[in-house]
């Protein structure tokens, strides 16, 4: 393969590109997510799966719990006379 000067910087330019962006790609990624790997990820994915209301039906409980809370303070208490 003949290749002119230009030929060879161009292509050594676009080899150190690709490699300076794949490195680029590894550490951000690793910056990212330190402690968690690809286990944990489909692990993570399997209990959502699993189980897709869950963070919804805990919200929901909390919700309840506290309406009813506040109900039962507001509950009349039977110290007024009837009429």
């Amino acid at each position: 393969m003949h290749l002119s000067t230009a030929g060879w910087v161009i292509l050594i330019l676009f080899v150190l590109f690709v490699v300076s962006l794949n490195l680029n790609l590894i550490f951000a990624l690793r910056k990212k997510h330190p402690k968690e790997d690809w286990v944990d990820r489909i692990q993570e994915a399997n209990r959502t799966a699993a189980n897709p209301w869950k963070k919804e039906d805990e919200s929901f409980e909390e919700l309840a719990r506290k309406v009813e809370e506040i109900q039962s303070a507001k509950k009349p208490t039977n110290n007024h006379p009837s009429e």
